[in-house]
């Protein structure tokens, strides 16, 4: 199989990306696991992430460009790469014509999955943030905004990073936007729009849930009846989560969000989310978080 036998769905978490493949994957024509998240370590080669290493990144990338550059350079590089790791996602895929990497936080390396892979098909699905957001509280029972500092990523950058890449990407034939929303109302246009443009002829099987060919502990527990990812903490009511949500897209902002295809009016700042944004910032010392967890308790 080649490249273009790659499917990627990728969103922010808690979009629906769990739902839209459960429609697509029917094991004869596209298979899938719940999140592979296979591509990560290999985007070291080209990115820094946001991880925690023990070496230094910024000599490791000098040390390596300096060394594949001797190798044959890095077109050469990230062809052999493309074929290593198309070996491992078609591995034991006997029936099926493609393969799906439902990974949302692929957000973070669209760009190397499109210069790696570039005649795969990229789905970035995309969903009101504020419903993401709540939706995140809900589903992980996100109870303090320490917490909720755990999804900082999901919520601050993943929604400007798949709106830049559909900017800068807008020409491309292998990369299309959908809106969860739009799956729920017109289910069935939507799904006939994705088969043609990942060229699968569209079945009424497309239009029906399927879980049982999705295997792997990732993904929406509410779907797949997953105890992973559940935590001890006990969600914020409804009028923090609210108030939450206002701050949240106060932060977006009303012009992106627009560009972003969700026109929710304008919101202001509130203190809850300020709090947020105050114990993700970790410049902040941490007596003054201390403080502000004082100040303004759950």
């Amino acid at each position: 199989m080649s490249e273009e036998n790659l499917i990627f769905i990728i969103s922010q978490p808690r979009s629906g990306s769990t739902y839209l493949q459960s429609l697509l994957v029917d094991g004869v024509t596209i298979e899938s696991t719940s999140e592979p998240w296979l591509l990560f370590p290999f985007a070291a080669f080209s990115q820094k992430l946001h991880t925690q290493d023990f070496y230094n990144y910024e000599w490791f990338k000098t040390a390596f460009e300096e060394f594949i550059q001797k190798k044959g350079g890095k077109e050469f590089f990230n062809e052999e790469l493309s074929n290593f790791i198309k070996k491992i996602y078609f591995k034991n895929v006997e029936q099926a014509k493609f393969f799906l990497d439902k990974t949302p936080r692929y957000y973070e390396i669209l760009e190397f999955i499109a210069t790696v892979f570039p005649n795969a098909k990229i789905i970035i699905l995309k969903r009101n943030p504020g419903d993401v957001l709540k939706s995140i509280i809900k589903t992980w029972n996100v109870g303090t905004v320490e917490k909720l500092g755990d999804y900082s990523r999901d919520l601050l950058e993943a929604p400007r990073l798949m709106q830049l890449f559909l900017m800068n990407n807008s020409g491309n034939k292998n990369i299309i936007a959908v809106k969860y929303e739009d799956l729920l109302v017109k289910k069935e246009s939507e799904i006939r729009r994705i088969c043609d443009f990942i060229d699968v002829k569209f079945k009424n099987d497309f239009l029906v849930a399927n879980t049982s060919q999705i295997t792997g502990g990732f993904g929406d527990p509410n779907l797949l009846n997953s105890e992973h990812k559940r935590s001890e903490f006990t969600s914020f009511d409804d009028e923090k989560s609210n108030d939450l949500v206002k701050g949240y897209l106060s932060y977006l902002g009303q012009d992106f969000l627009q560009k972003y295809g969700y026109n929710v009016g304008s919101h202001k700042q509130t203190l809850l989310f300020r709090r947020f944004l105050w114990c993700v910032n970790y410049r902040i010392p941490f007596v003054y978080r201390f403080f502000f967890s004082l100040f303004y308790r759950k």
